[in-house]
């Protein structure tokens, strides 16, 4: 397993740096005069630099939860207020693909790790976005359970997962279809996060088919009958 990890984070490591390299390298032997691909390739440098930046500190949530190093540090806010947030840091990505990004959630108190909660929510939205295709749909909604846990759904338009595949995706670079996953600039990380923080959390996840889409969802605990 350790053999695999390895060579799974230097094969995820080696196209951005490839990428950087050859970019730079057109830099450096001024490969063009005209500005528009200068900028062009510097803008490609930032991107992959980016994409390695997140894999890193993926990667190293993933360790630190997994070993025990970091536990839920739990606090009462509000679910709805909560989203409006994390769905503006997220904005731009839909609205480069033009994607309509619908929310209607209850406005609820819960006690959760807030920081944790944002890095499952933004995964989560992270990997809808990559996997809608241009004019697509995304829906995040909730549902108050009997068990007072609120549910969150994650809707995302496009391909459904093979339910074959389903258990599988939740563990670290399983990617359920390779050549996709690398054209939407996935790493493979962020569904384990989002494992490893939810059963921290002790609170359910899963994920299941909908017509012409996928839907991803996560539990968390409501505070008394706050809804």
């Amino acid at each position: 397993m350790r053999k695999d990890f390895i060579i799974n984070v230097s094969h995820e490591l080696k196209t951005p740096l490839a990428i950087i390299s050859g970019y730079a390298e057109g830099l450096k032997v001024n490969i063009s005069d005209k500005q528009e691909d200068k900028d062009f390739y510097c803008s490609v440098i930032l991107e992959e630099s980016e994409r390695m930046n997140k894999l890193v500190g993926q990667l190293l949530a993933l360790a630190k939860i997994e070993a025990g190093n970091v536990l839920p540090e739990f606090e009462v806010f509000n679910f709805k207020e909560f989203l409006s947030g994390v769905t503006s840091k997220i904005a731009i990505l839909t609205t480069n693909k033009k994607i309509n990004l619908q929310t209607k959630v209850d406005n609820c108190e819960v006690n959760a790790d807030l920081d944790m909660c944002e890095q499952v929510l933004m995964n989560l939205l992270s990997n809808a976005v990559h996997h809608t295709k241009e004019s697509g749909i995304i829906t995040v909604t909730s549902q108050v359970r009997p068990d007072n846990k609120l549910r969150v759904f994650v809707y995302n338009s496009g391909e459904q997962i093979p339910e074959e595949e389903q258990e599988k995706i939740w563990t670290s670079f399983y990617k359920v279809d390779k050549a996709r996953t690398r054209a939407y600039g996935g790493t493979g990380i962020g569904l384990s996060v989002v494992k490893v923080i939810m059963e921290a959390h002790g609170n359910s996840y899963g994920v299941t088919n909908k017509p012409n889409g996928v839907e991803f969802y996560f539990d968390l605990d409501l505070k008394g009958e706050s809804c």
